[in-house]
């Protein structure tokens, strides 16, 4: 933070990154200062006048653009309060929309994979394990595969659905 204050060029903060692992890389830009909950990219937002080294913090870390501070302002809303350059702004209001689209994404698919998880949990309770084994008798070598357990029949039923939601399979 204190290179991004003192407007250091993007090798400086490239060579300081490259000197960290990408796992103490987002725990820097992830972590809030303790005076205002602000994190590496509201510092940018304010003090930085170069938009490549604004594109290396947003590109590292892109969930901060969503974050707010204590007084309630986002890396956005505070590059618009400091007139940032027009460059600048248009890049953390696109960023910004794209971040927001994938955090709906992710609340709808979570959703959805809990919905998921309830009628898998539902289906389960229903399928008597005498239905399974009945099943197999006219179902084949595939209703054989399958009428053996409660979980296949499940998986069976869900297997789209899950992959759709990005629920991992295990194969059988």
């Amino acid at each position: 933070m204190l290179s991004i204050y003192h407007q250091a060029p993007i090798y400086i903060i490239l060579a300081m990154f490259n000197l960290i692992t990408r796992k103490d890389r987002d725990s820097l830009l992830s972590t809030p200062v303790p005076n205002g909950s602000r994190l590496c990219l509201h510092f940018a937002s304010r003090y930085c006048s170069d938009l490549e080294v604004i594109k290396l913090i947003t590109e590292s870390y892109p969930p901060a653009l969503l974050v707010q501070s204590t007084d309630g302002v986002t890396p956005l809303e505070r590059a618009i309060y400091y007139r940032k350059d027009e460059s600048i702004l248009n890049w953390f209001d696109s960023k910004t929309r794209a971040q927001k689209i994938i955090y709906e994404l992710e609340r709808y698919n979570q959703r959805l994979r809990d919905e998921v998880v309830k009628c898998c949990e539902a289906r389960w309770l229903m399928i008597d394990d005498r239905e399974t084994v009945r099943s197999a008798d006219t179902g084949g070598f595939i209703g054989q595969v399958y009428g053996y357990a409660k979980e296949r029949a499940m998986i069976g039923l869900f297997w789209d659905v899950l992959s759709y939601v990005g629920v991992q399979s295990i194969p059988c």
